[in-house]
């Protein structure tokens, strides 16, 4: 999502079974993420896709999240973040 792409298809897919069993070690392999996403950004994922939905935060603890309560990106800034991942992405 952050990053370009979906992070995983479903929930028996690899990734989210490596991120969900093991995150600290999921994240320090996508070198990447390490260096453009916030750490806070990984505990919201964390938390909204926990197996269990009763599990899950509500609507209103998603709003109140530290990583949620951050300044935005302007929707130019989003455009311009996008085009530059899909460069990047075409160069390697």
């Amino acid at each position: 999502m952050t990053q370009g792409g979906f992070a995983f298809t479903n929930a028996n897919d690899e990734y989210y079974r490596k991120l969900h069993k093991h995150p600290n070690q999921y994240i320090g392999m996508r070198k990447h993420a390490i260096n453009t996403t916030d750490p806070q950004f990984f505990d919201l994922i964390l938390r909204m896709t926990k197996r269990d939905p009763n599990s899950r935060p509500t609507i209103d603890q998603i709003r109140n999240h530290h990583w949620m309560q951050q300044d935005s990106a302007t929707p130019k800034q989003l455009a311009d973040q996008y085009k530059k991942i899909m460069i990047d992405a075409k160069m390697t």
